[in-house]
């Protein structure tokens, strides 16, 4: 996987296209990460919203008094999936 661009290259950036730039050439790696970074972006949103639905069905199942394990074991992976994400 190629390396996610930093927040401060990002300001940088933001910087120099300013208020009134249309158009930036950047260097090709820069926008290799640039792309990387919204990609990363897009799985953790993504595996947040698998972590909500997981936790919304064991919340119903708990209302109807009948939990199961499969429910727990989507949840706790959904977890996982996303605290991997966020140690990238």
């Amino acid at each position: 996987m190629n390396e996610m661009i930093s927040d401060e290259v990002l300001s940088i950036v933001r910087e120099t296209i300013g208020p009134g730039g249309r158009y930036i050439t950047l260097p090709s790696h820069i926008v290799t990460a640039m792309i990387a970074r919204i990609d990363h972006q897009d799985k953790l949103l993504r595996a947040y919203r698998t972590l909500d639905a997981c936790y919304r069905e064991c919340l119903r199942a708990m209302e109807r008094g009948s939990i199961e394990l499969e429910c727990l074991d989507k949840l706790v992976a959904a977890r996982g999936a996303v605290a991997d994400l966020e140690e990238i």
